[in-house]
């Protein structure tokens, strides 16, 4: 009896001990993974962009950059189309979310499941589809041409001003996911006493409605701000050099000349401190207010008149149009043939497809195989 009375007590020690220690290893193996894969990738490179070939402290390198005429416009650039991007992806998200919390209308469901789309496709994708439609042999100015006698294909897409429509379509939905969850956590009863004293329209969406967003909102507008500031694909695709992020991949690859290989690294780190300035600069500004006021209330949405119904379709349906324009033009080029200067393909054949698919399947099982493996490993580290 007191051996079984002492196996009992050992077996419960030992589950107990297991019980602390599981938790412990999960924990290590956690910040195992961060410090592997994030904290020591970053302060290599800020090791490498503060030091020389010798491997020497110094400033030298950012005094070149500083120096340089070209990297400065980068910068510059680089912070414009970052905040111009926000401006643009702010207006365009602020009004979907805006429609699809608080107003009733005929597709409201199909609406808040298309424009989830565009965030969904990889950027490249979606900057090969616009070049596919409306570069200068794409299909809009390959219509006006035939139409209106163009003698000079109009330049939609190539320059800072291309890059800032993609990326103001591809993550405009960053801001309208975020703003929908604020949205839908507003107390309707402060809404209520704002209109109680004379607040209406206008005047209550600016005081009362808004600023309650910013939470949501300055997470957003970080993705999208970050997201654009480090994106290279598109710029490079675009003939748009002068950024940081296009600078930075150009000077490491060529692999030839070391001053530029260097640059690279000075100009990565650049982008990591700027990165986390503006992390701290959005949190710092969010923790200054008070948003305590916030619930889970659920709001009332308005069902429009028909008029005001056709405008709201007219309106999503013109951004779905738009938004949608690159996978028209992979689509397209995909089952194309014959495909120059013309506005659509001459002939369609699924023969590329039959030649990824039989001749390089290993392609499409490794983007899967990946894809799996990354979201294991988020689920495990995030939970």
């Amino acid at each position: 009896m007191t051996g079984a009375a002492t196996t009992s007590a050992s077996r419960s020690h030992a589950l107990s001990r297991a019980g602390r220690l599981l938790p412990a290893l999960g924990v290590g193996a956690v910040w195992f993974f961060l410090l592997l894969f994030l904290v020591y990738p970053v302060l290599r490179i800020l090791y490498d962009a503060f030091s020389d070939e010798a491997g020497r402290l110094t400033l030298a390198n950012f005094v070149e950059f500083a120096r340089d005429r070209f990297y400065l416009r980068s910068l510059v650039n680089s912070l414009l189309l970052g905040l111009g991007t926000v401006a643009a992806t702010s207006v365009v998200g602020f009004a979907v979310a805006f429609l699809l919390v608080r107003y009733d209308f005929v597709g409201r469901n199909l609406f808040g499941y298309l424009t989830l789309i565009p965030i969904v496709s990889p950027p490249l994708v979606g900057v090969l589809g616009f070049t596919f439609i409306m570069g200068r042999a794409g299909t809009v100015n390959v219509l006006l041409e035939d139409w209106f006698g163009l003698t000079r294909p109009i330049n939609f897409v190539y320059g800072l001003h291309g890059v800032l429509l993609v990326e103001t379509l591809h993550l405009f939905p960053m801001i309208t996911l975020n703003v929908v969850d604020a949205l839908a956590k507003i107390d309707p009863a402060l809404e209520e006493a704002a209109e109680s004293v004379g607040a209406r329209g206008f005047t209550k969406l600016v005081r009362i409605t808004l600023p309650l967003t910013t939470p949501g909102y300055v997470a957003g507008a970080l993705l999208v701000f970050i997201w654009t500031y480090s994106d290279f694909a598109t710029p490079l695709v675009l003939g748009v050099h002068d950024l940081l992020a296009s600078q930075a991949y150009l000077n490491i690859v060529q692999f030839v000349d070391r001053r530029l290989f260097r640059m690279g690294i000075v100009i990565s780190a650049l982008m990591v401190v700027l990165a986390v300035l503006f992390l701290m600069a959005a949190r710092r500004y969010v923790a200054i207010k008070d948003y305590s006021s916030l619930s889970y209330s659920k709001v009332a949405r308005r069902r429009l008149s028909p008029l005001r119904q056709t405008g709201a379709v007219a309106f999503l349906s013109l951004l779905m149009l738009v938004s949608f324009i690159p996978y028209l033009g992979v689509l397209f080029a995909s089952v194309g043939k014959g495909w120059s200067l013309t506005p659509f393909p001459v002939r369609y054949t699924l023969a590329y497809f039959e030649r990824v698919i039989v001749e390089t399947p290993k392609y499409i099982v490794n983007s899967f195989l990946y894809s799996a493996l990354a979201v294991v490993l988020c689920i495990a580290i995030g939970m």
